[in-house]
């Protein structure tokens, strides 16, 4: 990847900068809330907050648009590689951790 300068459509950061500052903020709103609820009732809260505010879609989105500019083959190929070693969750890492701690 080079370090050319990319232009984007100001009212497309606007909407994903909005985005990002709603799931960041009721994210820390929800876990601020866990003082007074309990890990059911939280994580219930947790998971309705991502379905019902199609957080999901929000960050697809989110992640198409910024990776526009990379949509040529070679730049592709250059940021699929700088994100090679990023740690993504998987359930298999959670049930490693819990044997840890068990063992």
């Amino acid at each position: 990847m080079s370090d050319r300068q990319f232009v984007f459509n100001k009212e497309e950061l606007v909407s994903i900068l909005r985005d990002l500052n709603l799931i960041v903020v009721s994210l820390d709103r929800i876990g601020s809330a866990n003082t007074e609820l309990g890990e059911d009732e939280h994580n219930a809260l947790l998971a309705n907050f991502i379905t019902d505010w199609d957080v999901f879609r929000k960050l697809a989105s989110m992640r198409s648009v910024l990776s526009e500019p990379f949509s040529d083959e070679s730049d592709s190929d250059k940021l699929e590689k700088k994100m090679e070693d990023l740690n993504y969750w998987s359930y298999e890492n959670i049930i490693s951790s819990r044997r840890m701690k068990v063992g």
